[in-house]
C-alpha cells in the first residue's frame, strides 16, 4: 500500500555518464528506477551547473551572459519604481482548465487557491488525506529512524522573556504582515518592549498546552512566476506569509529543534543549514567527479527532483517521524497542531481568494518549513552503502564511480531505487 506517494519530476530528472576523454562511452539511453524511466544526458542541466560528459564547463559562461541579456532586457518594461509587491502582483489574466481566460482578479486569485490546494493531491493521491498516523507506524522511514535515534529525547523549553526581546528586535520591519494588517513588523518592533511580557506567556502557553494559535495559522499566498506561460496557473509557486507574532515564535523553536538535532543529520544534506550554500554543494560535486575522472574512474551520476515535494508532504507521515526522532509527546501534540486545519488564500493586487484548508505540505516561507523538509528526508543517506548522495532541498544527486560500465550502471541503479523508496512509497 503506497502511503506517501511523491513523485519524481521528469523533466528534471536525469542520468549523466562522466569519464576521461580516452575512455570508451557506453551505448545508454535510460535506466529503470523505481519504475521511473531516467533518461541518459550528455549533459548535467539542472543542477545549478552546466557541463558535459567531460566536465567541460565552457557552456556555462555562456548560458550566465544569455541569461543577463534576457533579464536586462526585460527590465525595461518594469518602471523604475517598482516594488517586488508591484512585480508578483501583474497578473493580467489566467487560463482556467477549460482554456477560458479569466481577468477578474478575485477570479484569478480563486482559480490560483483551488490550484495551490488541489496540486498535491493529484501527486500523491486521494487516500492520502485519510492516512493517519498509525498506518505509518510500520513505515520503512519511520522504523530506520527509531533504530537510529533510539534514546534521543526532545521536549521544547520554555521561551524566555530575553529570548523574545531580541526575537522582536530583529524583525525586519519590511517584510509581510500577512493577513493581520493591524499587526504590521514595524510595529512590533517599535513596541517590542511594552509586549514582552504579554507575548512570552502567550507562547509560553502555547508550549505547555502543546496548541498552536488557530489565527497563526492561517496565511496568504503570494504566486511567484517560475517560468513558462504566465497565463496557467501550475507555473506560479505559492510563497507563504505569516503573521509576525506566528513567524518569531517558529523562528525561536526552530532554534531549540536545530541546535538538538542539526548535528545528527546527514552531512552532504546541505540546504538551509549554516555553513553551508548552494556553491559549496556544487564545488564539492565537481571536485569529486574531476578527482574520479583523474583515477581513470567512470562517474554515473542520478540526478533528481521531486514534484511539489514541500506541497506534497503527508503531515501524518512527518508527525510520525518526528516521534521516531525522539520528540516528546507534548512537543509533538504542538507540531502536530499546527498542521491541523491550516487555512491559506491568495493575495494578488489587494484582491483575496477565499479562505481554502491545506491538508498537504509545510508553509514554504516559514522557518518551519525548510527545517521540516530537512528532518523529513534525513533517513535518505541511511539506505546507500557504496554510493554517494548529495541533498539540497528536493534535488538529490547520487553517483557512483569504478572502472567498469556495466557495474557502475547496476550500482546506480540499485542504490538510487533504495534511497528514493522511502520519499516515493
Amino acid at each position: 500500500m503506497l502511503l506517501n506517494r511523491l513523485k519524481l519530476n521528469k523533466d528534471k530528472t536525469e542520468l549523466l555518464v562522466i569519464s576521461s576523454r580516452n575512455l570508451a562511452r557506453p551505448a545508454l539511453s535510460l535506466i529503470h528506477v523505481c519504475d521511473e524511466r531516467v533518461l541518459a544526458s550528455s549533459r548535467a542541466s539542472n543542477i545549478g551547473v552546466l557541463f558535459d560528459e567531460s566536465l567541460n564547463m565552457a557552456p556555462q559562461v555562456t548560458a550566465i551572459c544569455k541569461s543577463a541579456f534576457y533579464h536586462l532586457r526585460k527590465m525595461s518594461i518594469i518602471p523604475e519604481n517598482a516594488t517586488l509587491r508591484y512585480i508578483y502582483g501583474i497578473f493580467k489574466s489566467l487560463k482556467t482548465e477549460e482554456r477560458i481566460i479569466v481577468k477578474d482578479q478575485w477570479e484569478v486569485a480563486e482559480q490560483l487557491v483551488n490550484y495551490f490546494t488541489t496540486a498535491a493531491v493529484s501527486i500523491v493521491g486521494d487516500n492520502a488525506i485519510c492516512i493517519t498516523e498509525e498506518n505509518h507506524d510500520n513505515h520503512g522511514s519511520v522504523e530506520a529512524l527509531r533504530e537510529a535515534y533510539l534514546g534521543t529525547h526532545f521536549e521544547f523549553n520554555r521561551v524566555s522573556k530575553a529570548q523574545v526581546q531580541k526575537a522582536l528586535e530583529n524583525i525586519n520591519p519590511i517584510k509581510s504582515c500577512g493577513w493581520d494588517p493591524g499587526a504590521p513588523p514595524k510595529l512590533l518592533k517599535n513596541v517590542a518592549c511594552g509586549i514582552v511580557p504579554s507575548l512570552m506567556t502567550l507562547y509560553n502557553s502555547c508550549i505547555e498546552l502543546g496548541r498552536w494559535h488557530c489565527a497563526w495559522k492561517m496565511g496568504e499566498w503570494t504566486p511567484v512566476f517560475k517560468k513558462g506561460d504566465r497565463q496557467l496557473a501550475k507555473n506560479y509557486r505559492p510563497i507563504t506569509s505569516l503573521v509576525t507574532v506566528n513567524k518569531t515564535f517558529e523562528h525561536m523553536l526552530s532554534k531549540q529543534i536545530t541546535g538538538h538535532y542539526d548535528p545528527t543529520l546527514y552531512q552532504r544534506m546541505t540546504a538551509y543549514r549554516r555553513h553551508h550554500s548552494c556553491q559549496t554543494t556544487l564545488l564539492r560535486l565537481v571536485e569529486d567527479w574531476k578527482s574520479a575522472v583523474d583515477r581513470k574512474e567512470l562517474v554515473y551520476i542520478l540526478s533528481t527532483d521531486l514534484s511539489k515535494a514541500f506541497d506534497s508532504l503527508s503531515h501524518s507521515l512527518i508527525v510520525k517521524k518526528l516521534e521516531a526522532y525522539g520528540i516528546g509527546q507534548n512537543s509533538l501534540n504542538l507540531l502536530r497542531s499546527y498542521f491541523d486545519n491550516r487555512l491559506n488564500r491568495v493575495k494578488i493586487k489587494g484582491v483575496t481568494s477565499d479562505w481554502k484548508r491545506m491538508v498537504l505540505g509545510c508553509p514554504q516561507g516559514s522557518s518551519f518549513g525548510p527545517l521540516l523538509w530537512n528532518l523529513f528526508q534525513n533517513d535518505m543517506s541511511f539506505h546507500i552503502n557504496n554510493a554517494n548522495l548529495s541533498m539540497y532541498a528536493d534535488d538529490h544527486q547520487m553517483y557512483v564511480t569504478g572502472k567498469k560500465h556495466d557495474v557502475v550502471a547496476q550500482s546506480i541503479k540499485i542504490h538510487g531505487e533504495k534511497a528514493l523508496s522511502c520519499v516515493l512509497n
